[in-house]
């Protein structure tokens, strides 16, 4: 998988429907595309207030959407890695700013 690279193993992982239920139970939703938030938002309108996307966090001004690989060819995920990748810490100082220091 894409994940080797960083010597990961999301073998485990199974993606699943999100659902109505499952979108009210959230804290925070992040969508790759802006048609998968908008589609979120769509399912359950008070989800606005707690669906981002990926792309937000990044850490550059020109970052629109994270392109969503799947079907895709393997350096297409190793690129959507790769950003997803240089989100994260924007993530986390969101979750710790929301949150407080320990957002977990």
């Amino acid at each position: 998988t894409a994940m080797k690279r960083w010597d990961s193993d999301l073998s485990p992982h199974q993606a699943c429907l999100l659902t109505s239920s499952k979108t009210a139970l959230a804290d925070l939703i992040l969508a790759m595309e802006p048609d998968q938030a908008e589609a979120i938002v769509k399912m359950v309108p008070d989800a606005t207030s707690y669906t981002y996307l990926w792309a937000n966090f990044a850490q550059r001004a020109d970052a629109q959407s994270i392109h969503d690989p799947f079907g895709r060819k393997l350096s297409d995920y190793y690129h959507t890695a790769d950003q997803i990748l240089r989100s994260i810490p924007g993530i986390v100082a969101f979750l710790e700013k929301r949150c407080g220091s320990d957002p977990f």
